[in-house]
């Protein structure tokens, strides 16, 4: 199953590579943090261990497996710019 569209902030980032967000609509996602890894970051020159806690992201395309929810195409949302709303 997908969803697309997700918006949220950085909740947790952890050094192995990996972290969790926040979506603006956490009902959407079953109230559940979504899940993304380093591999998984689309902006150019973005760099794992830049990124803070409570920066604003959104991801392309959200997959709910067996292992959970996880985002799958990362980017930073620029400060003053929207991400696109979700629609599905």
């Amino acid at each position: 199953m997908y969803y697309y569209d997700i918006s949220g902030v950085i909740k947790l980032l952890k050094d192995d590579g990996y972290g969790f967000i926040l979506a603006d609509d956490p009902v959407k996602v079953g109230g559940k943090d979504i899940f993304f890894h380093a591999s998984s970051l689309q902006n150019e020159g973005m760099n794992f261990g830049d990124l803070k806690v409570g920066q604003k992201v959104h991801s392309e395309v959200v997959s709910i497996n067996g292992k959970g929810i996880q985002a799958v195409d990362v980017t930073l949302v620029k400060p003053n710019s929207r991400a696109r709303s979700a629609r599905k």
